[in-house]
């Protein structure tokens, strides 16, 4: 396994804190500002129960952007109850 990914990965899902909104703009612009290794594939999975409630326009632009032009990123969506952003992932 890779101890430090998985050491620095808990010490961030440590300290997140829920607010009651879905906003994944920050997370996936974060992740894609991260330089991938090349010939490796990066699959993102994204859980949701709700529809995005702010920057969505901006964060649709943002996967479509970095999706368009690395054919090496894979979207994952799981949503659950009534309200997930199935949309999203059209």
């Amino acid at each position: 396994t890779n101890e430090p990914n998985i050491k620095s990965t808990e010490k961030i899902l440590d300290a997140l804190e829920s607010s009651g909104t879905t906003v994944p703009f920050g997370a996936f612009d974060e992740i894609f500002r991260i330089p991938m290794e090349p010939n490796r594939k990066r699959i993102l999975v994204f859980l949701s129960d709700g529809e995005l409630t702010d920057k969505e326009p901006e964060t649709l632009a943002l996967i479509k952007k970095n999706m368009d032009s690395n054919q090496n990123i894979m979207l994952c969506g799981l949503c659950v109850g009534t309200d997930g952003p199935v949309g999203f992932f059209n």
